[in-house]
């Protein structure tokens, strides 16, 4: 056991010198200090000694490892799974002060707040990365899928665009589906960029190299799969699109709540711009066909992502798939009023 032995200076001069430190005599690692430094301030009281030997772990990384040109450490599976650890330590208010960047599966992460230089970065090695993300989620894959499980989470690791690393979410999630406590989420922040997360590593998006718009050819259950896997601002869509437009219902009837619906999707573009990459916004012409087929195939998995409190499981399936279906309505009403051309206005006399 670790004995921590904390000092601090209450004046700012104290803070400005390094005066407020914590030490450790650590039997394993001997003994270590570190400074309180800004980054110890976007940590939880409770959690602050862990989050101190996490700092310790990385700065003695950053200290030892060998650097690139332009500064970036080189890291490897230990560097990357102690930040993730003290990521997960840090409210997420606090979040934009970490970032991540995927390069051909290499990860580079960076942490301000850890050295008064400015941001540090890491560079951990594709193999790495790859095998702290599958021994996250492996235990949720189905022993004979692990193979292809893996050969496409490789696949998503590496992909250099969009479409692909899309693709190969979607195979993915076919061997480890969308439960109650799913390894594998698509997190869509109403500020932010969106990310595929999976277990605690957050894949950003790769870089458009066109200006093209991407999309996603999948098949109803695939895309069923993603779609239940989508969060906006950390709730489930398909779980929590009925109560999303609620703080614009302005009137208690089925226009006023497609209206509302509408408002908020007219709002969360990110969110839209996801749900366009499943192609939701291009089956108006069917008479609501695929919605239904779609809402049916989310039926079946919304079953396994029934939490068992506060609700039964037949409603709560039912509005799995009600909110999928009006999802594609919203969608496809969406481009209609895009492709509207706008009111004319006849000229003014006065002009």
């Amino acid at each position: 056991m670790a004995e921590l032995s904390v000092k601090i200076k209450t004046n700012w001069i104290g803070s400005a010198i390094g005066l407020n430190t914590v030490s450790s005599t650590d039997a394993v690692k001997g003994p270590w200090r570190t400074r309180l430094d800004q980054l110890l301030n976007w940590v939880c009281d409770a959690d602050r000694t862990s989050a101190i030997e996490l700092l310790n772990e990385l700065k003695f990384a950053k200290n030892a490892g060998a650097q690139s040109k332009d500064g970036t450490i080189l890291g490897d599976r230990a560097t990357l799974e102690t930040y993730l650890k003290l990521k997960s330590l840090i409210p997420d208010k606090y979040q934009p002060n970490l970032w991540e960047e995927l390069s051909s599966g290499h990860l580079k992460f960076s942490i301000a707040g850890l050295d008064e230089g400015g941001p540090v970065s890491f560079s951990v090695h594709a193999d790495d990365v790859r095998d702290v993300v599958w021994g996250q989620i492996s235990e949720k894959i189905v022993p004979s899928n692990k193979g292809l499980a893996y050969t496409a989470l490789g696949r998503l690791l590496s992909a250099d665009t969009l479409t692909r690393q899309g693709r190969a979410y979607a195979d993915l999630l076919k061997y480890a589906p969308p439960s109650r406590d799913s390894a594998l989420t698509w997190q869509i922040p109403a500020k932010g960029d969106p990310v595929f997360r999976l277990g605690t590593l957050d894949i950003p998006y790769c870089t458009p190299t066109t200006g093209r718009a991407e999309h996603l050819d999948l098949d109803y259950e695939d895309t069923s799969r993603v779609l239940c896997s989508m969060h906006y601002d950390g709730e489930c869509v398909v779980t929590g699109f009925h109560d999303f437009a609620a703080q614009d219902l302005k009137e208690q009837s089925t226009d006023g709540m497609l209206e509302a619906q509408l408002s908020f999707l007219q709002q969360a573009h990110r969110l839209v711009d996801a749900l366009k990459l499943l192609k939701l916004h291009e089956h108006g012409h069917d008479d609501g066909q695929y919605a239904f087929d779609l809402g049916c195939k989310v039926e079946s998995i919304a079953a396994v992502m029934w939490e068992g409190e506060g609700d039964d499981p037949d409603l709560f399936v039912g509005r799995c798939s009600k909110n999928a279906q009006t999802l594609t309505g919203c969608l496809e009403k969406l481009e209609e009023l895009a492709q509207k051309p706008p009111p004319h206005i006849a000229p003014s006399r006065f002009a």
